[in-house]
């Protein structure tokens, strides 16, 4: 019994404590356990060390507290000897991945740097090299002559130029100015690029890069994924035709009237016209020199078929070729086909003739017609009967 009562007075002040140290105990309750005291008191449950606990409860509290943290102190340390260790590893990593991203950041940024430095360096060139050529091509509009008239501008593609009464109804491009030099190109956008057109007034090329190469039945195309294409530098050959005609100075051989054209600037060309012109009226008279021989022997060896005929003493091959048709039906006469006696009119024929032709002789194929129609009319008049 007395084991019983020490193992009670070691647990029951704490539970007591607990209970009364409750943030959710009300005033009722703690009058109640006022009064469970008085009662444990007199009647001599506990001793009273523990009477004397039960009045302290915080102390009671606190007590307990420090003894769970003394015997749970080994397990605590070791608890966080390994969370240090793991923290420690983590932290060690971290620096390390840390270190890396910076390296790579450091030498991406110098990459960029010197593509920048390259690019502008680049630019600078360009810059430089089209002002030098600006500066040095010359025009050969720019040259002054002693008879050149006065000064006027070509006009750019997207002005009207304005010439003096006196000028030709087509106007040739003036030669006192260089034309403009164009621009550099400026930079496309994505958006340039967008058809401002409708999809069926664009040119049919610019759905080639819509259609793919394993497209073998019809897909529709998307309208909106059609894009104009970027334009592209001028070629060097371009470049270099573009260069021979502004550097081109007269010469003794290409002189130059009051206006500063080039007096003899299309003979070559006409010389070369007519050449050809020469070269082809040529052939096709000794073509005809070579046919007319066998033309007018046809016609002669046709008409001494003719008793009557006499022989054909033109030359022209348009009276040759008369002679010819006319021997050809006076032969077709005398076989009796085509027309010999003119046709009366109102000639009244036969049911099996009335779409026969005319002329004296029968047709075959009217034959044929004939004898199938006078077959299927027995073939119908033995079916009836």
């Amino acid at each position: 019994m007395d084991s019983i009562r020490q193992m009670l007075s070691r647990y029951v002040p704490q539970l007591y404590a607990y209970t009364a140290s409750s943030p959710t105990i009300d005033q009722s309750t703690s009058d109640k356990l006022d009064k469970l005291i008085g009662v444990w008191e007199g009647h001599k449950y506990f001793d009273d060390h523990c009477y004397k606990q039960l009045r302290n409860p915080s102390t009671i509290i606190a007590t307990g507290k420090a003894t769970e943290y003394a015997e749970h102190a080994r397990y605590s340390a070791e608890i966080d000897k390994e969370i240090l260790t793991t923290y420690n590893g983590y932290k060690k990593q971290h620096q390390e991945f840390e270190r890396h991203m910076i390296g790579q950041i450091a030498a991406l940024e110098g990459k960029i740097a010197a593509e920048e430095a390259r690019l502008a360096a680049e630019k600078r060139r360009q810059e430089e090299q089209a002002r030098q050529e600006q500066q040095q091509r010359k025009s050969r509009f720019d040259q002054k002559f002693e008879d050149s008239g006065p000064d006027r501008k070509i006009p750019s593609l997207f002005e009207t130029q304005t010439f003096p009464p006196h000028h030709p109804p087509h106007p040739h491009p003036p030669h006192q100015h260089q034309p403009p030099m164009h621009p550099l190109q400026p930079e496309i956008r994505d958006e340039d690029l967008f058809p401002k057109a409708a999809y069926y007034e664009l040119p049919a090329g610019m759905m080639i890069p819509l259609v793919q190469l394993e497209d073998v039945t019809y897909k529709p195309i998307k309208i909106e994924d059609m894009r104009l294409p970027r334009p592209e530098p001028p070629s060097e050959r371009l470049v270099n035709a573009l260069n021979y005609f502004y550097n081109f100075h007269p010469t003794p051989e290409n002189p130059r009237d009051a206006e500063g054209w080039e007096k003899k600037g299309l003979v070559d060309y006409f010389a070369k016209k007519m050449e050809i012109l020469e070269a082809g009226l040529e052939a096709e008279v000794a073509l005809r020199a070579a046919l007319q021989p066998r033309l007018l022997h046809r016609a002669e060896v046709g008409a001494l078929a003719d008793p009557e005929a006499r022989p054909i003493a033109e030359v022209l091959l348009a009276h040759v070729a008369d002679r010819v048709a006319k021997v050809a039906l006076q032969n077709a006469s005398r076989s009796h086909e085509g027309i010999v006696e003119p046709v009366e009119g109102g000639e009244v024929r036969e049911r099996v003739d009335q779409f026969r032709g005319i002329g004296s002789k029968s047709d075959i194929y009217e034959e044929y017609r004939k004898k199938m129609s006078n077959v299927k009319k027995y073939n119908r008049f033995n079916r009836d009967f």
